[in-house]
C-alpha cells in the first residue's frame, strides 16, 4: 500500500515538473471541523439576520447556535487565516464570514498532513506515504490534485495571516533552536516538560505550528525554525514568558491588529502618551484612535491593551522591543507574498 502511495507521490512530482509548476513551497493550510461549524453557524445567523435585523452574528448568538469546545479560540483561528472578520454594529463586536469563508466551508475538513502531499510535490519534493494518505482521505488529490486541493493552496497563498499563539505555539517556538535542525520526538518531549498535555495534542500543535509558518517538518521529522518563527521566537523571549504561557487569548489577530495600528501610527501615539491620563491600564485618547482604524468596541480595546501591556508588547508610553520585532515579522511576511 505504501509502496504505490510513495508511487504517487513520485507521479505527481513528475506531472508538475513537465508542465514547469516546480514552485517556492507553500504553507500547508488546514481547516478543522470546528471550523467548519462555526462558519456553518455564522452563515444561518447571517441569514437570520436579513430578516430579523436586531439578531447579530455575536459571541452569545453563536455560542447559542454552535456546539464546540472553545468557541473563543475557534474564533480566533478563523480570523486568524482571514475567514471571518470582526466588525463593531449596534454597539455589539460581531463576526462575518469572508468570501474565502464561504468558499471553504463548502470544502470540508484538512489536515496539515494531507496539504503537505501537495505542498512538497508542488515544489519538486517527494511527500512521504502518511501526507499522500491523508491527502487522497480528505480529497484533495485522486491521480492527480483535486479541483479542492487547488482551491486549498489558492487559499493558502492569498490570505495575509495573523497571529494566534497558543501555549503549545509558544513551547514550540521556545523549544525549537534557531539556525538548527531538532527531531519531532525531542520537540514533543520538551514542549511536555514546559506546559504539559499528552503527545496526540502536541503532535497536532506542531502541525498547526506549520500551517501558522512558525516552523517546518521535514520527511524523516526533522523540524526547524523558518524566518517568520525565528523572529517571532526573538519576540516571545524579549516579552514576558511567564505571563504569554499562563495567558490563554495573548496574542490573537485582534491584540495583534492592535499593536500593529500603534506601530503603524508612532507619532500620534507618541503625542497621546505624553499628554493624556492612564485609567486602568489605557487611556481614551488610545481607544478613540484604534477605533479610526479597527472596528471594535471600547471594551475589546481596553482590554488588548492591558493583555499587551501585561505581556510586554507595550509599555505604558511605548511599544516595546518585543512588540516591535513581532510587528516588523508579520510585515516582513506581508511583504514577501
Amino acid at each position: 500500500m505504501e509502496c504505490g502511495v510513495t508511487e504517487l507521490g513520485n507521479a505527481m512530482i513528475t506531472t508538475y515538473e513537465s508542465m514547469g509548476i516546480v514552485e517556492k513551497k507553500t504553507l500547508p493550510i488546514y481547516v478543522l471541523d470546528d471550523e467548519i461549524k462555526v462558519l456553518e453557524g455564522l452563515l444561518k445567523l447571517e441569514e437570520i439576520n436579513k430578516h430579523t435585523p436586531d439578531i447579530l452574528p455575536t459571541y452569545s448568538e453563536i455560542q447559542r447556535r454552535v456546539n464546540v469546545e472553545d468557541l473563543g479560540e475557534i474564533l480566533h483561528i478563523l480570523e486568524s487565516k482571514e475567514l471571518i472578520e470582526r466588525k463593531f454594529m449596534k454597539n455589539k463586536d460581531t463576526y462575518w464570514v469572508t468570501n474565502w469563508g464561504r468558499t471553504i466551508v463548502e470544502l470540508g475538513v484538512v489536515t496539515t498532513e494531507g496539504m503537505k502531499a501537495i505542498t512538497y510535490a508542488l515544489s519538486g519534493d517527494v511527500p512521504i506515504a502518511e501526507w499522500v494518505l491523508a491527502a487522497k482521505d480528505e480529497g484533495l488529490i485522486k491521480r492527480g490534485v483535486t479541483q479542492k486541493g487547488h482551491t486549498m493552496i489558492k487559499f493558502s497563498k492569498s490570505i495575509k495571516r495573523k497571529p494566534y499563539l497558543t501555549k503549545y505555539d509558544i513551547a514550540i517556538l521556545l523549544k525549537v533552536p534557531k539556525g538548527k535542525y531538532i527531531h519531532k520526538d525531542e520537540v514533543i518531549k520538551l514542549v511536555q516538560d514546559l506546559v504539559g498535555g499528552d503527545e496526540k495534542a502536541i503532535i497536532k500543535a506542531i502541525g498547526e505550528a506549520e500551517s501558522k509558518g512558525f516552523i517546518v517538518e521535514l520527511q524523516n521529522k526533522i523540524i526547524k525554525l523558518t524566518d517568520l518563527g525565528t523572529d517571532v521566537k526573538t519576540a516571545i523571549e524579549s516579552a514576558k514568558i511567564d505571563e504569554l504561557l499562563s495567558t490563554k487569548f495573548g496574542i490573537t489577530p485582534t491584540t495583534f491588529n492592535i499593536l500593529r495600528v500603534i506601530y503603524n501610527n508612532l507619532d500620534e501615539f507618541n503625542k497621546i502618551w505624553k499628554e493624556s491620563r492612564e485609567e486602568k491600564g489605557y487611556k481614551e485618547d488610545e481607544v478613540n484612535l484604534i477605533k479610526k482604524y479597527l472596528s471594535l468596541s471600547d471594551e475589546e480595546i481596553h482590554k488588548a491593551f492591558v493583555i499587551l501591556r501585561a505581556l510586554g508588547f507595550l509599555g505604558k508610553k511605548s511599544i516595546t522591543k518585543a512588540g516591535e520585532i513581532l510587528v516588523k515579522a508579520y510585515e516582513k511576511l506581508y511583504a514577501s507574498s
